[in-house]
């Protein structure tokens, strides 16, 4: 209780929940947070779905290639 109180669980999932039903997704990525006050560090930083692609980054030297379909 005292680490949802800190990373303000309510709150983020009270907006993944609206963004879901709104945008249809929702994305969370955990993250090590060692500014929290509680022995647990995990948190998670809520991701814009626009900000979401199926493809890696040819920035970061991915490669696009086609996947099998089963």
């Amino acid at each position: 209780m005292t680490w949802s109180k800190a990373v303000g669980l309510p709150e983020k999932l009270r907006t993944m929940r609206m963004a879901r039903a709104t945008d249809g997704e929702a994305f969370a990525i955990l993250i090590n947070n060692p500014k929290l006050p509680t022995e647990v560090q995990l948190d998670h930083r809520l991701i814009e779905a626009e900000q979401v692609t199926t493809t890696p980054p040819l920035a970061f030297g991915g490669k696009l290639r086609s996947l099998p379909c089963h």
